[in-house]
């Protein structure tokens, strides 16, 4: 079962739900349809995309398979990976060193002088180049079998290798994983115009990525040298020659002209390939069209903007793409690296190069860079102006004194409530919601110094301290982990709500009295109060149910939603999964007919991720693997989609390191502990230490949230490490992981969170230490646990590590 921790209700508000890849087959780009015709050679490691498309009319069959067998010079051939128009591409196992490699051979009888000097610039264009993103070229050679020689080279073989917008799809990578994607191909790009090469022919078949994630360029038979000695051979062959594919082909290679085309054509391909991998379309509808009017439509045409497509690259994006299909060459990206780097500004939430830096532009970008600040400055300004105003109007009748009380009261509420959620979900909000809170409640105070008995006055001091206490500590937002003075917050408002119900039952106040119990709920578990927690959860369904039926509003349904989902917390805490199951399916129908009814909300459709992933945690925790996969699966998309809708939300980023989290500790408990340790390492440990990054707030405090998500990411990835076998590995993160806790366990001793993860974390570390033979480590972790977790004792969650602890202690006794 997932700690009480896991729950992902943080307030969140996408404009609209998106729905990636719903392009239908038909409309995407399909090279086998639409380019078959301009497509060059391509190796591939998959079985599926070795058919490429001979010019002279022959199937693969005939193109080399009897060389099928044959050995060359070190290399036997054992199969035909494909051929284009000037060689066959085999599959070969190299003597020495043993290994698999793509031999590529000149077609016997294509051996001009033109294709010779081609065949011999690619094999000394690749040996120039030596990058992680690029193909390597091991060795070259002539063969002759009696009809004369042909050239070959031996190149690096990329095993189960999906084409670039392939992996996208596989993968249902995000924007902003595309764009990191695509960061790498420009790197390698200018890594070989660098080394004075141009590749001519760039395009997501050339650009293939291995099974680890990283893309690598292939294909250099087109590459031109930037060198002026080479360029006076190789131009003379290629005046009037259309070399490539015409979709990823810049204007200047359009015109023919050999004289324009340096390292700039392949920053118009890239960006081609850059508008494919976000788009899943060509720039240019020229499936049907003859070749002049082809030629025509991509020297004089404007593409159609990709968020024509899908309006959320609207924007830099958009701009950063056609910035590098630019007709004019001294218009697009000078350099590759120029490229990357804008989209690394983009990502990091710098203005772009590609648009003139005006000055409404820079300041556009600083207010969506330093969103938080910026927006509580302007909020305090505004209570402060309306205080100002209304103080004006001071020496008036009680009439409009009360009026007054209530456009100020609005105003601060607004504020203080609607604008503090709209900016928890940012990184290092805590500190402007303080001050939003602060300024606001003195505001308030002297309002109700004022206006003592105003009722609606008094609602909105109660809510505000219910803020109060979600920026002290809460599990839905960016906290400061301070949980006691949470409760304190939140107790206090509990306190005037029951009382402004008892004197005016209305439903505004009954909304509010029931959230705040939710909110005490989370905390009084967090400390190990169950009779309390229990309490609170009663008194709320018994306010719940005096609400109108759940669906009429929003803002009614989704407390119906959370003050049940505590009941399922409670079926769980008495160990009645019969009782737990049945609330938790009730809900599923529940959070599903929330969606439907407010498809553009976020919130409802973060409330169907927490009932996916605690169904899925039920299922997980009898065994019942099927069901939770499937209920994973689904809460994956929808985190997936809600990053994509926002990817500047803290809270997607990290509902989605969260849910990679869960399906990493499935895959554990199912026993497939080598993809769990995969997915723990690559998605949930990086993931938290970024957010954690992320989050450091300008005044140097930590977000204890994602301190938390990463003690929680580092100790089950040792734990996941440690009982593979691999415990000398596990050592490390177990280690940061309990001096995380500590940190956390200190600040907050009294959260039974902390003080578990500081306990379970040091009893993983003592085991690991213990199981490299390190008694004398052991034994001091062993002491520091028990030292520390001793005054909690009588909590049965603490009293069960340290009988863990003191077993294994009698255990390592000589």
């Amino acid at each position: 079962m997932h700690s009480p921790m896991d729950d992902p209700r943080d307030p969140d508000q996408p404009k609209k739900d998106p729905s990636p890849g719903s392009d239908p087959p038909s409309s995407r780009p399909d090279s086998a349809d639409s380019n078959a015709m301009f497509e060059a050679d391509t190796v591939r490691g998959d079985d599926e995309d070795r058919t490429i498309v001979d010019p002279s009319g022959g199937g693969p069959s005939e193109l080399g398979a009897g060389m099928i067998g044959r050995r060359i010079d070190g290399y036997t051939i054992t199969d035909v990976v494909g051929a284009g128009g000037m060689g066959t591409v085999y599959l070969a196992r190299q003597q020495s060193p043993d290994r698999l490699v793509a031999l590529k051979m000149m077609r016997p009888g294509m051996a001009s002088p033109s294709m010779l000097r081609r065949f011999q610039y690619e094999t000394e264009a690749l040996a120039r180049l030596q990058h992680e993103g690029i193909a390597r070229i091991y060795e070259a050679g002539m063969w002759d079998d009696g009809g004369g020689a042909v050239p070959w080279f031996a190149m690096e073989y990329i095993p189960n290798a999906l084409v670039l917008t392939d992996f996208a799809h596989r993968e249902q990578l995000s924007t902003a994983q595309r764009l990191e994607l695509f960061r790498k191909v420009c790197i390698a790009v200018h890594h070989g115009h660098q080394k004075g090469i141009i590749h001519r022919d760039l395009k997501p078949g050339n650009i293939l990525v291995n099974e680890r994630g990283n893309p690598k360029i292939i294909d250099f038979g087109v590459a031109k040298s930037t060198d002026s000695d080479t360029a006076i051979t190789t131009d003379r062959t290629d005046v009037g020659a259309l070399i490539g594919t015409l979709q990823y082909m810049s204007p200047e290679q359009c015109r023919a002209n050999p004289a324009e085309i340096d390292t700039r054509s392949d920053i118009y391909a890239l960006g081609v390939v850059l508008y494919q991998l976000l788009t899943d379309r060509f720039p240019y509808d020229i499936k049907q069209k003859a070749l002049h009017e082809a030629l025509r439509i991509v020297q004089e045409d404007d593409p159609d903007r990709p968020s024509t497509f899908d309006r959320r690259l609207r924007g830099d994006v958009e701009i950063i793409t056609l910035k590098a299909m630019e007709k004019d060459q001294r218009r697009r990206y000078q350099s590759a690296m120029e490229f990357d780097q804008d989209i690394e500004r983009y990502l990091t939430g710098l203005p772009i190069m590609a648009v003139p830096p005006s000055m409404l532009y820079r300041a556009n970008k600083f207010v969506r860079r330093n969103q938080v600040g910026v927006v509580a400055a302007m909020l305090l300004f505004a209570v402060g102006v309306v205080i100002l105003v209304a103080g004006w109007q001071w020496s008036r009748a009680d009439a409009a004194r009360q009026e007054r009380n209530r456009m100020v009261g609005e105003l601060i509420d607004f504020y203080m409530v609607d604008h503090f959620q709209a900016i928890s979900t940012l990184a290092g909000s805590q500190p402007a919601r303080e001050l939003i809170l602060k300024r606001s409640l003195e505001y308030l105070e002297d309002l109700r110094e004022d206006a003592a008995d105003d009722p609606d006055l008094e609602r909105i001091l109660a809510e505000g301290l219910q803020a109060v206490g979600n920026n002290h500590w809460s599990m839905r937002m960016g906290n400061r982990g301070n949980l006691m003075q949470a409760i304190e917050a939140w107790e206090s408002s509990s306190r005037r709500l029951d009382a402004l119900l008892a004197a005016r039952p209305d439903e505004q106040t009954r909304i509010a009295a029931t959230r705040v119990l939710t909110l005490l709920f989370d905390a009084y578990r967090a400390v190990d109060r169950v009779d309390q927690a229990r309490r609170t959860n009663q008194n709320a369904l018994v306010l719940v149910a005096a609400l109108p039926v759940p669906h009429v509003t929003k803002d009614v349904a989704r407390l119906h939603f959370d003050v049940y989902m505590d009941e399922a917390a409670m079926a769980g805490i008495d160990g009645d999964d019969g009782r737990r199951l049945v609330t938790l399916d009730r809900l599923l129908d529940h959070a599903r007919t929330s969606r439907d009814r407010w498809p553009d909300d976020s919130m409802v459709h973060r409330d169907l991720l927490l009932v996916l992933n605690r169904l899925a945690s039920l299922h997980q925790s009898r065994e019942e693997y099927e069901p939770a996969h499937e209920h994973y699966a689904e809460a994956l998309l929808i985190s997936r989609r809600l990053l994509e809708a926002r990817p500047e939300s803290n809270t997607s980023k990290r509902d989605l390191m969260k849910q990679h989290r869960y399906i990493a500790d499935l895959l554990y408990r199912e026993g497939r502990r080598d993809e769990a340790i995969a997915r723990s390492a690559d998605q949930v440990v990086e993931a938290a230490r970024s957010l954690m990054r992320l989050n450091r707030t300008d005044d140097g405090a930590t977000d204890r949230r994602s301190e938390t998500d990463l003690a929680q990411a580092l100790q089950a990835h040792g734990q996941y490490l440690l009982f593979a076998d691999r415990s000398e590995e596990a050592i490390a993160p177990l280690v940061e992981a309990q001096a995380t806790w500590q940190r956390l366990f200190v600040n907050e001793s009294n959260s039974m969170l902390n003080a578990e993860g500081f306990g379970a974390s040091g009893y993983l570390l003592a085991l690991g230490y213990e199981k490299q033979g390190e008694r004398a480590a052991c034994v001091v972790v062993l002491d520091e646990v028990e030292t520390a977790l001793k005054p909690l004792a009588a909590s049965q969650r603490v009293d069960s590590i340290l009988t863990r602890c003191r077993d294994l202690r009698d255990a390592i006794q000589p």
